[in-house]
């Protein structure tokens, strides 16, 4: 019953908050915003790839990458793809996500967005699944919202709910944490928290380095995949 619930409360979610401020985007199409219809993407290359306070990596070093493609002023489909290991007791598996989001942006440095998530997974398709969800990124605050099909391989739906806040010590130098709750319904499973604490350096405007530690409680019922990490990271942004 909860999870119809939570799924209603995230449609709820997504419609009041395209409501609250599709206004905006409509006056700043107006005011002369045209479609770009240009590819963006980025790659980060990690020392562990750690996800909602897991590794996803069996604890080896890992290579993220996305692609976008600008179909209009606010809405992108593309991929993702990484290299994973271990999830199935099979080695060398590789993540890869169809992605279809709606951008819509606030005003400066602050953005709006709503995705959904076709995730496959190689070379066993027990973990494959779809993900829906919204990002709201205001000045230094983060949110997130994202119901998933398939949590983590069990064939039963769960629901990620995350929020952050970052401060700036320099003007290339921020700190941050982040704090994670995941709530789902597997017999054989917890809900739990993940805390992220992080700092990063901007290189350039299209490049960073970030060094961070995470934590999650009832960690042990993922094995060493749940245990506390600290990892670093290189982006590229182009």
């Amino acid at each position: 019953m909860y999870r119809q619930i939570l799924v209603s409360l995230s449609i709820l979610f997504i419609i009041s908050t395209l409501i609250s401020f599709s206004a905006h985007a409509q006056d700043k199409k107006a005011s002369g915003t045209t479609p770009t219809y240009k590819l963006a993407g980025s790659t980060r290359l990690v020392s562990e790839f750690i996800d909602r306070g897991l590794s996803m990596s069996d604890h080896n070093p890992a290579m993220n990458a996305d692609f976008l493609f600008d179909l209009g002023s606010q809405f992108r489909v593309g991929f993702w793809g990484s290299n994973i290991s271990n999830l199935n007791r099979v080695d060398d598996n590789f993540w890869f996500k169809l992605m279809g989001e709606i951008h819509i942006d606030i005003q400066a440095a602050s953005t709006l967005r709503i995705y959904i998530n076709d995730d496959h997974f190689y070379k066993s398709n027990e973990r494959n699944g779809q993900s829906l969800g919204g990002k709201l990124e205001y000045l230094l605050y983060t949110g997130q919202l994202e119901y998933m099909t398939n949590y983590e391989g069990t064939h039963t739906g769960g629901v990620y709910i995350n929020f952050g806040k970052s401060k700036y010590v320099k003007t290339d130098l921020r700190v941050g944490g982040k704090f994670g709750y995941t709530i789902q319904s597997a017999n054989n499973h917890t809900n739990y928290v993940d805390v992220k604490a992080f700092t990063n350096y901007q290189f350039t405007s299209n490049s960073l380095f970030e060094l961070g530690l995470t934590l999650t409680t009832e960690g042990s019922q993922f094995g060493t995949r749940g245990n506390p990490a600290i990892y670093g990271m290189i982006e590229l942004v182009f």
